[in-house]
């Protein structure tokens, strides 16, 4: 078993070491996003764009209809989105999963590892909106859900340090109708929208809040989603156990006005950075009314503050990748977790059993 022997460096990487009240940390893949607003109720952004490439050099995450040279050219509308949102952190994130030559190559091979690490940090200070850069090594099989909690790092870490994922899109399916989970049903092989799952409940009706996840159903098709009231179950859940925050992904089948977003930022962060507004939704289109934020929602500087970012009812905590040698020790301990499952926040009874020993064994 691999271990990470500087959890600290780890934690100044991914700068995500934030209270509760503030974090919203949004996921997104490559897109336009020169008009996006919901952006702008985020704390921190993550771009799902770079991958490792041969020999250590930066590749592109790319598909059959976004080649290289889009998303090169789409890549700066998501980091200029700070001129906008100044309290914004957005971050690039490197991808990948072991199967992956190019990404074993440099986890295991030292001067493909520097040429990575040198390469990486000259990229991202040529974007100097984007404040740093993410971390994203991942890829468990069904086989691993079995690990994917490591109790004996989590053991060791503080619960101010872990952030609860959520999704903010929908699972369709072609069913006869039900009510309940653990119904047989065909599932609609794309991630459907959140928009189109809000739109389907205003006109079917949510029939179970069960374990944090809704059900919409008619007599031929049924959305699993988080619906407001599901959420709550998870905000509290969080609030009650002292996480960092949430990440929600992603931004791109948010909808136009990222109603969950919108929901999560009301509850855990209604006041906005001072001296800024969060931005106004535009109308309606999902079949819920939308209230958050009120108008005249801005607050103000502290006199004597000047430069930087603030974050409502959060300390300020930026990723500055001045330090190649950092980057490079971090990649250097992640090697030995090549193939290792990685920590997964995603269910929550397997997190609260770990917290409650944790509890035991300082008591």
């Amino acid at each position: 078993m691999g271990s990470l022997t500087n959890l600290g460096k780890v934690g100044v990487l991914v700068a995500l070491t934030l209270s509760f009240s503030a974090s919203r940390v949004c996921f997104s893949t490559v897109a336009n996003y020169t008009q996006n607003t919901a952006i702008g109720l985020c704390s921190q952004a993550i771009l799902q764009t770079l991958k490792v490439g041969t020999n250590g050099t930066i590749a592109y995450v790319t598909t059959t209809t976004t080649p290289q040279s889009t998303v090169r050219s789409l890549l700066p509308t998501f980091c200029n989105r700070r001129v906008a949102y100044p309290y914004l952190e957005p971050y690039l994130a490197v991808v990948g999963a072991g199967t992956e030559s190019p990404l074993a190559a440099m986890l295991s091979t030292p001067t493909v590892r520097a040429n990575f690490v040198r390469a990486l940090v000259a990229f991202v200070k040529s974007y100097p909106n984007c404040v740093g850069i993410f971390i994203d090594f991942s890829g468990l099989s069904t086989s691993q859900a079995y690990n994917n909690l490591f109790r004996w790092i989590i053991k060791g870490i503080s619960p101010g340090k872990m952030i609860l994922g959520l999704s903010m899109y929908a699972r369709a399916f072609n069913v006869s109708r039900v009510s309940q989970f653990g119904a047989q049903g065909t599932a609609i092989s794309t991630v459907a929208s959140y928009c189109d799952a809000l739109l389907f409940s205003s006109q079917f009706g949510i029939q179970t809040n069960s374990a944090g996840e809704s059900i919409s159903s008619s007599s031929s098709m049924a959305y699993v989603f988080n619906s407001f009231a599901a959420i709550d179950i998870k905000l509290n859940f969080a609030r009650s156990n002292s996480l960092g925050g949430v990440a929600l992904f992603s931004l791109n089948t948010a909808g136009a006005n990222a109603e969950l977003l919108r929901y999560v930022t009301s509850v855990i962060a209604p006041t906005p950075p001072a001296g800024y507004t969060y931005p106004p939704a535009s109308r309606p289109t999902c079949g819920v009314p939308i209230t958050f934020p009120q108008p005249g929602g801005t607050t103000t500087q502290p006199g004597g503050v000047t430069g930087g970012t603030t974050r409502a009812g959060g300390e300020e905590k930026r990723l500055l990748l001045e330090e190649p040698q950092l980057l490079l020790e971090v990649l250097e301990e992640q090697r030995p977790l090549l193939g290792e499952p990685q920590l997964l926040l995603e269910e929550p009874q397997l997190l609260q059993e770990v917290l409650e020993e944790q509890r035991l064994l300082q008591e």
